[in-house]
């Protein structure tokens, strides 16, 4: 599935004033990380991110593997944080 132009200017629309809900620290990319990215997508389908990487080449690479790992789509990069989107259908009425 590919998004739309106009639909992703609407996801990061919506996506403005939204807090991060996972920051990735220290320990980087741990299982319990991957598994909370799971639940919020599932639970929210548009989230935050904050990745405290310091180096350019790092960031860029969680950029690519972290949508890549759990099938969504990533909308936004500005500075250290991220934007998934994910569509859960059970969300949709």
């Amino acid at each position: 599935m590919m998004l739309t132009r106009s639909f992703q200017k609407t996801l990061i629309a919506k996506a403005h004033s939204l807090k991060p809900v996972v920051q990735l620290g220290q320990n980087g990319l741990t299982p319990a990380v991957h598994d909370e990215i799971d639940v919020q997508l599932l639970k929210h389908e548009l989230i935050k991110i904050k990745l405290n990487v310091q180096d350019k080449e790092a960031f860029e690479e969680l950029v690519r593997l972290i949508p890549e790992k759990h099938q969504a789509f990533c909308i936004q990069s500005i500075g250290r944080t991220i934007v998934l989107y994910k569509e859960n259908p059970n969300l949709r009425k």
